[in-house]
């Protein structure tokens, strides 16, 4: 019996080795093409305003097909940097209901990936995370002034 139990935890050790070496490969090889949509996500954001960001943000997982994992992964990168590069990210912040709860957020997200016909899955999950991502910059912004006081 000892045996056998030793035997699956041999093979659920080697095969989560292989999980995480496949997985770091796989970022690795992915690298160039993440920093290459950081850098269109920058340049995006210099004359444009975070509700560009958004509705980018929504083109760019709206054409993810349904198991696009490195095109959700760059979606997501551009709605970051995008957001993180525009003068007008908490007034924006201010405009959606961040604060009233992830369903609320997902209805949000719902409704404006509709108005951008992107009804996608990809488009609503990146977009409900603006609300993190909001969540988060209030966090900051209220620190800064504490530690301006």
């Amino acid at each position: 019996m000892v045996k056998w139990i030793l035997g699956i935890l041999l093979v659920i050790v080697v095969l989560a080795g292989i999980g995480v070496w496949w997985f770091t490969s796989w970022i690795k090889s992915q690298e160039d093409d993440f920093t290459e949509m950081m850098d269109y996500a920058t340049q995006f954001a210099e004359n444009r305003t975070a509700s560009d960001c958004a509705t980018e943000s929504a083109k760019q997982a709206g054409d993810c097909g349904s198991f696009g994992m490195s095109c959700l992964i760059k979606a997501q990168l551009f709605m970051q940097v995008c957001f993180d590069n525009t003068q007008d990210t908490q007034v924006f912040c201010q405009s959606i209901p961040y604060q009233e709860g992830s369903v609320t957020m997902v209805t949000w997200a719902t409704t404006f990936c509709a108005e951008q016909n992107q009804s996608g899955q990809a488009c609503i999950s990146t977009l409900t995370q603006l609300g993190d991502y909001c969540s988060n910059q209030l966090v900051d912004e209220n620190n800064e002034k504490t530690n301006d006081a």
